[in-house]
């Protein structure tokens, strides 16, 4: 491997967890920052490479060159790449000596959230492609009895377990960031000054709108859609069979656009979550020296 890019370039690694205000970051935040070569297309040349040689584990030398002569060609010294999902990729990877070559000098931005809120906003991004109609508390229930229908679920909630993600990107770099999504709702000064500390620069945020947050949340209507289609025969082919590609689309606006969606939680699953994830929290509130239970991450 060609390392001859590692003296000169820093690297900015933002690499989940996802539902914690990665839309808003790369659009409103790393966009607009002067100076850095900022990967977050899904398209971009650099990001498409780096999804390609983690999947073929570093085994390809060839792609592992041609990345490298991205970085160098970019002509920044500072490289932002961020990409959500490329933290349960890591989560494959049993040899993290490779990707320290490649990001040498590197910090790392770990964003979370509270598992309960990551939980039912996934819960809601999916579940149009579930088979079967799920209320909240029965999709936690299932996850708690370790019973997923999709593969992804198993993924999404290894990856809430924030020291293990900590433990798995501390043989990446030493410097890593914890970013609660909370943070952009109550605590905008924390917000900021993590992310400069994070970029290692003083960031202008006077062109930033931090009440206009980019909302990705379903509705309230797409909710009831959703339960009232489960009922219907053929449920996820009726509206397929009888409308027509344009209207199904103004369908789906339709029902998705609205108040956000409202979800109904047992006190009894609330529980079970908070405890479940409670020492986790414990242990990240230490590392990172951020108030996490003044957030909700577990009981006071």
């Amino acid at each position: 491997m060609n390392l001859n890019h590692k003296s000169n370039i820093h690297f900015f690694l933002h690499f989940g967890v996802g539902r914690s205000g990665t839309t808003f970051l790369q659009e409103r935040m790393f966009k607009n920052l002067k100076g850095f070569k900022v990967v977050i297309n899904k398209d971009d040349e650099i990001r498409l490479l780096l999804t390609k040689v983690i999947d073929d584990n570093f085994k390809n030398n060839s792609d592992i060159n041609k990345l490298e002569k991205l970085f160098k060609e970019s002509g920044f010294n500072k490289i932002i790449i961020s990409d959500e999902t490329l933290c349960y990729k890591l989560f494959k990877i049993k040899d993290f000596k490779e990707l320290n070559k490649l990001f040498y000098r590197c910090s790392i931005l770990i964003t979370i959230r509270s598992q309960i809120k990551a939980l039912e906003s996934i819960y809601i991004e999916t579940l149009n492609h579930r088979q079967n109609y799920l209320s909240f508390d029965d999709y936690l229930e299932k996850i708690l009895n370790n019973n997923f229908e999709f593969s992804f679920d198993k993924l999404f909630f290894e990856v809430l377990n924030y020291e293990k993600l900590y433990n798995l990107f501390k043989l990446i770099s030493p410097n890593i960031y914890f970013l609660p999504f909370e943070y952009l709702y109550f605590n905008k000064s924390m917000y900021k000054n993590i992310l400069n500390e994070f970029l290692n620069s003083k960031i202008d945020y006077r062109n930033i709108n931090f009440d206009n947050k980019i909302n990705n949340r379903k509705s309230q209507k797409w909710l009831i859609y959703e339960k009232i289609r489960s009922k219907l025969p053929l449920k996820r082919n009726i509206i397929s069979k009888y409308f027509n590609k344009k209207i199904r689309n103004k369908i789906n606006v339709f029902f998705w656009n609205g108040k956000p969606a409202k979800i109904s939680l047992s006190d009894e699953k609330k529980i079970r979550i908070m405890n479940f994830f409670e020492a986790n929290n414990r242990k990240i509130q230490d590392i990172s020296k951020i108030n996490l239970k003044d957030l909700n991450y577990f009981f006071k």
